[in-house]
């Protein structure tokens, strides 16, 4: 690619999120309501080509948006999520169809952000 060209670069992925229900105090009740939510999440940015045909940069996406309603004096929080099948794909501008590519990340991507908690989903 042309350096001062641009590259629309989208990374997609399969995303598993487990949310429960936190009291104010911070706390989990012994038996709290979860929910698990699943989609494919991406995010999309394009990109300026540097030197020698390169980019750099990077795009954020977050989980699958909660639906769970938690009772009075509780809110949801986001126990954990697991990212999977993430790949990248690239659209050059102009359009070159040598420059445009598809690439797949292995393995799976997960965290764990409250250990506290009771929940499994």
């Amino acid at each position: 690619l042309p350096t001062g060209s641009s590259v629309e670069v989208t990374c997609a992925a399969d995303a598993n999120a487990c949310y429960a229900c936190r009291n104010n105090g911070g706390n989990f009740p012994s038996d709290p309501k979860k929910q698990a939510e699943t989609g494919t999440v991406s995010a999309t940015g394009e990109f300026p080509v540097g030197r020698n045909g390169t980019i750099t940069g990077s795009l954020d996406f977050g989980p699958p948006a909660s639906t769970l309603n938690c009772p009075g004096g509780q809110h949801t929080v986001l126990v954990s999520v697991l990212y999977s099948n993430v790949s990248l794909s690239s659209d050059s501008t102009p359009s070159d169809s040598d420059a445009d590519a598809i690439a797949n990340v292995p393995g799976t991507f997960d965290r764990k952000l409250i250990t506290t908690a009771r929940a499994q989903c």
